[in-house]
């Protein structure tokens, strides 16, 4: 799990990847082009209101506890999909 990006001059070469990589954006991935420039080293797979998750397998987001929203976004000429969980009413 990463949540320091490419400012602290870690190596992402990934010349022994992990299966899955994690990315922390804390809710605004869209100002941190971070995430979708990792995408040109492991794709990314989904993503959270708070991650981004990669891997060079195919990784299906599973949940059973909540209700989701699904949602796409475009990274690099890819549909990724947007996981968001919905909002409880308190109205009803």
């Amino acid at each position: 799990m990463d949540n320091v990006g490419p400012e602290y001059n870690l190596d992402y070469s990934l010349t022994n990847p992990p299966k899955i990589y994690i990315i922390n954006h804390y809710r605004h991935i869209e100002l941190w082009n971070w995430c979708m420039e990792f995408d040109k080293v492991m794709p990314m797979q989904f993503a959270t209101r708070h991650s981004c998750i990669y891997s060079f397998d195919f990784v299906e987001p599973i949940n059973e506890v909540f209700p989701i929203n699904r949602k796409t976004m475009k990274v690099n000429n890819r549909v990724v999909p947007v996981i968001q969980k919905i909002s409880s009413d308190s109205n009803g």
